[in-house]
């Protein structure tokens, strides 16, 4: 499967979120697969970050492993990579979404 795709130039779509190794997007590509994700690094952090909207930077993660990030974070991401949008799938979000 893949760590994320980019929907016309615009929406990047992740399963979890980004990693403070991940400046740009053109590294995802640089990845050679298949891959094992090991304990650190861009794969495991596409896979395990989470935003924490109350929090600015990137702090360690409750979970055990990668990190959180704060809108900040997103923001400049957004601005760096000329994007709109990250959307992503790891989160259960009880009555709404």
């Amino acid at each position: 499967m893949p760590l994320a795709a980019i929907v016309d130039k615009r929406i990047m779509c992740v399963h979890a979120g980004l990693s403070p190794e991940l400046d740009s997007i053109e590294p995802i590509a640089k990845l050679m697969r298949p891959m094992d994700i090991t304990n650190q690094g861009i794969p495991i952090d596409m896979v395990w970050s989470d935003p924490e909207p109350l929090s600015s930077g990137w702090q360690d993660n409750e979970r055990g492993i990668s990190y959180t990030y704060g809108q900040d974070v997103v923001y400049t991401f957004l601005k760096e990579n000329n994007l709109d949008l990250i959307v992503r799938s790891h989160q259960v979000v009880e009555m709404g979404y």
